[in-house]
Parts: structure tokens; sequence; C-alpha cells
């Protein structure tokens, strides 16, 4: 994902990607919006946790693992991992580059596209 668009994650979800040991998100623009959503849910999640577990709860890692949506927290709740099994769910039908419906494609390497970018590359993180 393009670093003025993991830069803006950080700032509007201060609690889920405070200063740690958060690293990515290393998918293509196309997710943006499914991490951004996710990002809004696991933020709210955490605010209504009490404060001094707050801390406890971050995001850890964002990447692409066969042709689907990663998203690693350090520690969750059942409510935080169902919310995350439905934005990893979501990108197996969202094209991974330009965020229109895709499916699930490939044999050896595997990643989710539309029709315009299955015969294209794979995508490229600028993080």
């Amino acid at each position: 994902m393009r670093k003025e668009l993991n830069t803006a994650l950080a700032r509007d979800f201060p609690n889920l990607y405070r200063a740690g040991p958060y690293v990515g998100p290393d998918v293509g623009d196309g997710w943006q919006l499914i991490v951004r959503r996710l990002s809004e849910k696991l933020e709210s999640l955490i605010a209504a946790l009490p404060k001094n577990k707050r801390n406890q709860y971050c995001a850890i890692q964002i990447k692409e693992k066969y042709g689907g949506l990663r998203f690693y927290m350090s520690i969750a709740t059942e409510q935080m991992y169902d919310a995350i099994r439905a934005a990893e769910d979501e990108s197996y039908r969202t094209c991974e580059r330009c965020g229109e419906p895709g499916v699930l494609r490939g044999q050896h390497w595997l990643f989710t596209a539309c029709d315009v970018h299955s015969r294209g590359e794979a995508p490229t993180s600028s993080t």
C-alpha cells in the first residue's frame, strides 16, 4: 500500500497502529478500503476496552498470503477476530490492485484480481 495510505491509517487509528511492532501494510492499494473499514472497527473495539488493557491490543502485521489479506494483532478479542475474518473473506472477492470485484487466481502463486488485472503482475507495495 502506498506510503501516504499507511501514514493515514496510523494517524486515523492511533490505538491500533501506535508505535511499536507494527509492520506494513504490505498489500496492494485495492484492499485499502477493506483495511480502513477493519481498522475503524478494531479501533472502536479497542476504545471500548478498559483503559488499562488498551495498550495490549495493536496491529503487528498486514500482508497478502495465498491470495488473501492477513491481519495479525498482538492480542485480540473474539469480536476482533470475527472482524478480521470478515475482512479476510472480503479480500478474496476484491482485486488487490484496483479494489473492483475479483476472484482468486493462479496455480502456484495465488492472487485475487479482477479480469483486467488477472493477466498483470502481482500487486506491489510502496511501503
